[in-house]
């Protein structure tokens, strides 16, 4: 990463500062985000645009090294969205109660929300579907040629300083793909020779993936532009990738956590 590109990315970050403390709700409490055996923990004073786990985000807040299993159920506070296999939506909490047939198809993958817009993204036979909780309808569909990956929501900044909300998912055949989450449209695709195993992760403007094989390979692109920024190789067959204590920490079958700088990708001993 070059010293222009740091400054970039300081900048962008105070414009994110100051657009979700002007343009987000305040929300107070225990965010998790329930799958398998596992419970992720998020700050207690957040906002809608942040990291939820509503946005899919393979990041561990509270430095624990641990996985989140495809959950297809989502807790923020008292409110708890569920998609069940045979693609009915439940959302229930003490404000509302909502039940919907969505007629979908969802794959044994993540699944994720945008709370701000009502917006429920899912990975289904045929590509990533959004299905509008308020409307109650489908918004779009994009199609994959391959098994379609967990969704994953991010936001970046567009030259003209606005904040584009994105999503990100794996097309099952060698691409990560982003589109714009308001209209399906493709924003950039980057190939990365493989198939992600597990969600992304998104920190600071760039995005982490684990790619399935013996060795695995970890990678990061730039979210604005899906420009490869760093790639490595592992040892064995990976189950997943998380950040977590300051690296991006990849989980081997063998049980091992193999540590990648943020920045370069270098292991960490």
């Amino acid at each position: 990463m070059t010293p222009a590109d740091t400054q970039r990315l300081k900048k962008e970050n105070a414009q994110l500062k100051a657009a979700l403390k002007t343009h987000s709700v305040q929300m107070t409490g225990i965010f998790c985000s329930r799958g398998g055996v596992t419970v992720s923990l998020y700050p207690e004073q957040t906002c809608l645009l942040c990291d939820l786990p509503w946005k899919n985000n393979r990041v561990r807040y509270d430095g624990s090294l641990a996985l989140d299993y495809a959950p297809r159920e989502l807790e923020l506070g008292e409110t708890r969205l569920t998609l069940e296999p045979d693609g009915v939506v439940t959302l229930s909490g003490t404000m509302e109660s909502l039940r919907i047939a969505t007629g979908l198809r969802p794959l044994e993958e993540t699944i994720a929300f945008d709370a701000l817009n009502r917006v429920l993204f899912a990975a289904c036979a045929g590509g990533l579907c959004a299905c509008s909780l308020t409307k109650q309808r489908e918004v779009f569909r994009y199609p994959t040629p391959g098994p379609c990956g967990a969704p994953l929501l991010f936001e970046q900044f567009c030259p003209d300083g606005e904040l584009l909300p994105c999503v990100g998912i794996s097309d099952g055949a060698g691409c990560y793909i982003a589109l714009n989450r308001g209209t399906g449209e493709p924003l950039w695709r980057a190939q990365i020779l493989g198939v992600p195993v597990g969600g992304a992760a998104h920190w600071n403007g760039y995005l982490f993936l684990t790619l399935r094989g013996a060795p695995c390979q970890a990678l990061c692109l730039e979210a604005r532009s899906g420009d490869l920024v760093w790639w490595n190789r592992g040892e064995g067959e990976a189950l997943g990738g998380v950040i977590a204590q300051d690296a991006y920490c990849v989980r081997e079958k063998n049980g091992r956590w193999l540590r990648f700088s943020l920045a370069d990708g270098e292991r960490i001993a």
